[in-house]
C-alpha cells in the first residue's frame, strides 16, 4: 500500500510535543503511559507514527483529542458518517464522595479501548458492500494474505488507518474512535471540570469552554 503523499506532513511526535509543552506535561508521563521509551522519554517526540490505541490513551492523558485533529486534517474530504446505533457512546462516572468527574477509558481504565477491534470494523465494512478479500486487496493495493491479517488486528497505526480510510472512502477513525471518545479539553494546562451538586442535579462545567455543560438529574 503506497503512502499518501500528504501523510508525509504528519509527524505524531511533533504534534504531541507541541501540546505537551503548552500544557506543561512531562514526556516521561507520556512514555510511561504507552509503555515505551521509559529510559529515554525524550524519544517520544521523535515518533513518526503511533498505534491508534496508544493515541487514544495519550489523548485522554493530555485532554486533547489528537485523533479528531488528525481526522479533520487528513480525512475531511470523506463523507460524514451518520451513526444510528443506540449503543452507549459516552462512558462517564462521577465519584460523589470526592466530587471528581471520571471518564471511562482514561488512564487506568481501558473499557472503551477493550470494546474496539479495528479488524472487525473493516471486515464489517467489506461484508456490508459485499467486497471479497480479492476486492479488498485490489482496493488497498496489497495481497489477499494481508487482508486476512488486517481482519485479525485489534489496532493499527494511525497512518495505516488513514491510508485504509482513503482507499475505501470511509473514515474509520471517525466511526471507530471519535464516536466513543469523550474528552473535556482545555487550550493550555490540563484542568479538572467544575462539579456543582444540588439535591436535584449534578452539573458539570468546563472552565475553558462555556458551551460545555453536562447536567445529570438525580
Amino acid at each position: 500500500m503506497k503512502l499518501n503523499t500528504n501523510l508525509n506532513t504528519l509527524h505524531i511526535g511533533s504534534i504531541i510535543k507541541e501540546i505537551a509543552l503548552r500544557k506543561e506535561i512531562l514526556p516521561q508521563r507520556i512514555a510511561d503511559l504507552i509503555l515505551c521509551y521509559q529510559e529515554n522519554a525524550g524519544k517520544i517526540y521523535k515518533i513518526n507514527d503511533m498505534d491508534c490505541e496508544a493515541m487514544v490513551r495519550v489523548s485522554y492523558l493530555m485532554r486533547y483529542n489528537f485523533l479528531k485533529v488528525i481526522s479533520e486534517k487528513y480525512l475531511s474530504h470523506l463523507p460524514v458518517i451518520e451513526n444510528n446505533s443506540e449503543e452507549e457512546r459516552y462512558y462517564m462516572e462521577l465519584d460523589e464522595q470526592s466530587g471528581r468527574f471520571k471518564i471511562i477509558g482514561d488512564i487506568g481504565n481501558k473499557e472503551v479501548l477493550l470494546k474496539i477491534h479495528i479488524g472487525h470494523y473493516i471486515k464489517a465494512f467489506a461484508d456490508k458492500y459485499r467486497l471479497t478479500q480479492q476486492n479488498m486487496a485490489e482496493e488497498l493495493g496489497c495481497g489477499q494474505s494481508y487482508i486476512s491479517y488486517l481482519y485479525q488486528q485489534k489496532s493499527l497505526k494511525v497512518k495505516k488507518l488513514i491510508q485504509i480510510s482513503n482507499a475505501l472512502k470511509h473514515n474509520f477513525i471517525e466511526e471507530v474512535y471519535l464516536d466513543r471518545m469523550f474528552i473535556i479539553s482545555s487550550p493550555n494546562k490540563v484542568v479538572r471540570p467544575i462539579i456543582i451538586k444540588t439535591s436535584q442535579e449534578v452539573r458539570i462545567e468546563n472552565p475553558d469552554d462555556n458551551n460545555f455543560v453536562a447536567i445529570f438529574r438525580r
